[in-house]
């Protein structure tokens, strides 16, 4: 369960830097996330980012159309980190 919520907190925090790297308000990203269908409000996007719910695989896929990237964005050093804990 503790490697759960660890790769939780390292998604947020993508998420969030990667937001802030586009320039984009949680409003916008709420907004461009509804337009595709996806039902995610502002309020919904800052408890993601603080670590207060789940993140679903939607979202991950919303938020890389979004921000243009790719999904191995959104992960950072969690294959590292894993890797790391499997060599223990």
């Amino acid at each position: 369960m503790e490697t759960l919520l660890k790769a939780d907190e390292t998604i947020a925090d993508n998420i969030t830097r990667l937001r802030h790297e586009n320039n984009l308000s949680q409003y916008i990203v709420a907004a461009q996330l509804q337009a595709m269908g996806l039902n995610y409000s502002r309020s919904r996007l800052s408890m993601i980012e603080r670590k207060q719910r789940a993140i679903p695989a939607n979202l991950i896929v919303g938020l890389a159309i979004v921000f243009g990237c790719e999904y191995e964005d959104f992960f950072g050093a969690l294959n590292t980190t894993l890797l790391d804990n499997m060599a223990k």
